[in-house]
C-alpha cells in the first residue's frame, strides 16, 4: 500500500496542475451577499438554491440519508455611503416531504469597508462553500443544513494575501441558562508567490476551533475546545492540451488538539484535479489517525467514538457545472469514498441550482 501511495504522489506532482479550490467545484456554490450594484442606495439580493443531495453510505459510522429541498434568502442592503452598509432579510429552508419551513431565520448585518480590500461585517452572513475550506474541516452539505452564520466576519485580499476569518456564535446564553454557550472560529489564509501566466504556488493555512463553555452557565458539563489546523501547498498550472484546460495538485496535513480527551490527532491528504470547460474530475488519498473535526466530513473521521482508529480513504470525484448568469449556477456532482480499512465504497451524488442575483431598487 505504501508503494502505491508513493507512485500516486509522484504522478500527481508530474501532472503540474493549474487552478485549485478548497473543495471540489466550490465555484458553483457561491451564495455570499452581493455588494450594491453600481451606486445603488437600496439593493435587493436574491439568494436561493434547489438541491437533491443523496448520501449512499454502507457499513460505516455514518448512516446514509437524502437532503432534498430549497432555501431562499431575500435581503435588502441599504448603502449609507460607499463604505458602510446595512442589510436585513430572511432565510427560509424547506425540505421536500415536510410541511412548512424547517428553518426560518432573520438576517441582520452591518458591513464596513475599512480599506479598499478589507471588509468587516457584524451580524448574519452565509458560510458553507463561501468559506473555501477543505471538506475535512467544513462539510459541503452545511450549505443545505446550516448555511447562515451569525457573529463577525473579516475579509482581506491583495495580490499575494487572501484572508477570511470569522466567528459564528452558535448558542447564546443568559444568566441561569442550563446549557453552555457555543461558538466556532475559523480562518482561511493563503499566501500566493509571484505568479506568471502559466502557474502559481500558494501556501494555505486553515484553522477551525469549536468551543463549548461560558462563565455564566449553570451546566455542570466541562469546558470543551477542539482546535484543528491544516497547512500544505497548492501548485497550479495551465495546460495547452485539447482535452484538458488545467491540472491541480493539493497536499495538506492536519493537526487536531482536543483538550477534553487530551488526545491529539493527525491526518494528511494529497490529491489532483483536472478540468475542461464544464467538466472536472479529481482523485485523492486521505489518511487519518485519531483525528476528527466538529464541522468536517464525518466519513473521514477516525478514533474517539468512531469504530476505526485509523482511516485510509481513496476519494474519487466528478462533476459538471455551468454559470447561468455571472453568479447563478447549475451543477451535477458525484463523489466516491473507498475505505481501504473495511473495503467498502461509500458515495454521494447531487443535482443543484443556485441563484445569486442583486437587483437595484433605488439609486
Amino acid at each position: 500500500m505504501k508503494k502505491q501511495i508513493y507512485i500516486f504522489f509522484i504522478l500527481s506532482f508530474l501532472w503540474q496542475p493549474f487552478d485549485i479550490f478548497s473543495q471540489f467545484q466550490s465555484e458553483y456554490f457561491n451564495s455570499s451577499y452581493e455588494k450594491p450594484v453600481d451606486s445603488a442606495k437600496l439593493t435587493l439580493n436574491l439568494n436561493a438554491a434547489g438541491f437533491f443531495h443523496n448520501n449512499e453510505f454502507f457499513n460505516t459510522d455514518v448512516e446514509g440519508y437524502t437532503l432534498t429541498g430549497n432555501y431562499i434568502q431575500p435581503s435588502f442592503i441599504y448603502s449609507i455611503n460607499e463604505n458602510l452598509r446595512i442589510g436585513a432579510g430572511i432565510h427560509l429552508l424547506k425540505y421536500n416531504g415536510e410541511e412548512g419551513f424547517n428553518k426560518t431565520q432573520a438576517l441582520l448585518n452591518i458591513s464596513y469597508d475599512a480599506l479598499n480590500n478589507l471588509e468587516i461585517l457584524l451580524g448574519s452572513y452565509n458560510g458553507g462553500d463561501n468559506f473555501l475550506m477543505t471538506e475535512a474541516l467544513y462539510a459541503r452539505e452545511l450549505n443545505f443544513t446550516n448555511l447562515v452564520n451569525n457573529g463577525v466576519r473579516i475579509k482581506f485580499h491583495s495580490q499575494k494575501i487572501y484572508l477570511q476569518t470569522w466567528l459564528d456564535w452558535e448558542r447564546f446564553i443568559e444568566y441561569g441558562d442550563p446549557f453552555r454557550e457555543e461558538f466556532s472560529f475559523g480562518t482561511n489564509f493563503a499566501y500566493t508567490f509571484p505568479e506568471n501566466e502559466k502557474y502559481n504556488l500558494k501556501i494555505p493555512l486553515y484553522i477551525m476551533v469549536n468551543h463549548k463553555g461560558g462563565q455564566i452557565n449553570n451546566n455542570n458539563q466541562p469546558v470543551e475546545t477542539i482546535a484543528d489546523l491544516s497547512t500544505g501547498v497548492n501548485y497550479s498550472r495551465k495546460l495547452d492540451i485539447n482535452f484538458i484546460d488545467s491540472l491541480t495538485l493539493e497536499g495538506l496535513i492536519f493537526l487536531e488538539n482536543d483538550i477534553s480527551s487530551q488526545q491529539s490527532g493527525t491526518a494528511f491528504y494529497i490529491g489532483t484535479e483536472i478540468s475542461k470547460s464544464l467538466v472536472a474530475a479529481s482523485v485523492g488519498y486521505f489518511h487519518a489517525k485519531n483525528w476528527e473535526s466538529v464541522h468536517g466530513n464525518p466519513l473521514l473521521f477516525a478514533g474517539d467514538l468512531n469504530s476505526e482508529r485509523t482511516k485510509n480513504i481513496i476519494l474519487l470525484k466528478a462533476g459538471i457545472g455551468k454559470n447561468i448568469t455571472k453568479k447563478s449556477t447549475f451543477s451535477l456532482r458525484f463523489e466516491g469514498y473507498y475505505d481501504l480499512g473495511i473495503n467498502k465504497f461509500q458515495y454521494l451524488y447531487g443535482l443543484y441550482l443556485v441563484v445569486n442575483e442583486p437587483l437595484r431598487i433605488l439609486k
